[in-house]
């Protein structure tokens, strides 16, 4: 597989596409920690303190977890504005390239954490979102969506995740 491509990105066109990751981490976030949260409550108020304390315990946990989704989602998508402007991405076999006027930047498959699909786009993110590679939906042919539906089908539903935004 080889796909090459450039375009202009503006913010907008980078924000459609990291908009559904932080949307993602907030779906999968926030209702894990009301429930532990209500259940770490009610734990407090009927059950003697060890109980309670693990409780409480999970909901810290919970939290944590939280914080830490969300602010990757943030700092992939601040990475990711690094590429406004004049935009080339190339796709292979072996990984993906970017460059852009801000940020250039090479990542082999295994270094990509995980890719998000949206209407608008992909959105490529290494560990921590410490690089975030965008790739609007517009830039690639029928053919070149289907090789890259190819090669991320073989990945884990935890690593290629797939939004309805």
């Amino acid at each position: 597989m080889r796909i090459e491509a450039t375009t202009t990105l503006t913010s907008e066109d980078i924000g459609a596409l990291t908009e559904p990751l932080r949307r993602f981490e907030r779906m999968r976030s926030l209702p894990a920690l009301v429930i532990v949260g209500a259940m770490a409550a009610l734990a407090l108020l009927a059950l003697p303190p060890f109980p309670a304390a693990t409780g409480v315990a999970a909901f810290l946990g919970v939290g944590a977890l939280t914080l830490t989704w969300r602010r990757t989602a943030q700092r992939a998508s601040t990475t990711a504005q690094g590429f406004a402007g004049a935009y080339t991405i190339a796709l292979t076999n072996q990984g993906i390239t970017a460059s852009g006027p801000a940020a250039s930047t090479q990542l082999a498959w295994d270094e990509v954490t995980h890719a998000t699909k949206a209407q608008s786009g992909w959105l490529f993110v290494s560990a921590k979102g410490r690089t975030a590679i965008p790739l609007p939906t517009h830039l690639l042919s029928d053919s070149e969506t289907g090789q890259l539906h190819q090669l991320l089908g073989t990945w884990t539903m935890r690593r290629y995740r797939r939004t309805p935004w």
